[in-house]
């Protein structure tokens, strides 16, 4: 879903970019696992859940 360079390195950064810009079908691809996994990852409800979690077992915590 993407490429990995070193946080900061703007040069390393232009390298990957120049790199997916001359490989379509690769960007193309890549795009779409990122959105697959946005959608099946990142949903309202699961965030919904999530929170809620966190919430019960901070409430559980404050409880003892």
């Amino acid at each position: 879903t993407g490429l990995l360079f070193k946080y900061g390195d703007a040069e390393e950064l232009a390298v990957k970019i120049d790199y997916l810009l001359s490989r379509q079908k690769l960007m193309q691809r890549m795009g779409k696992a990122g959105r697959k996994r946005i959608e099946r990852n990142f949903t309202i409800d699961r965030n919904v859940q999530k929170t809620q979690k966190e919430y019960i077992e901070l409430l559980e915590v404050k409880k003892c």
